[in-house]
């Protein structure tokens, strides 16, 4: 979902909420402990660490 001047978080937390969809929210805190639970030790603020912890 995209929305013009909304970011990931809260387009997924709107498609979630609103729609139904079952979108994963992650804020950074969630993000760190994702990432040190599946041992991946990718930085959290590229895209394609983004992408993998959110799958």
């Amino acid at each position: 979902l995209r929305l013009p001047g909304v970011g990931a978080y809260t387009a997924a937390a709107v498609a979630s909420i609103v729609f139904g969809e079952p979108r994963a929210v992650l804020d950074g805190n969630v993000m760190r402990v994702v990432s040190r639970l599946t041992n991946d030790s990718g930085d959290i603020r590229s895209a394609a660490t983004k992408t993998r912890l959110q799958q």
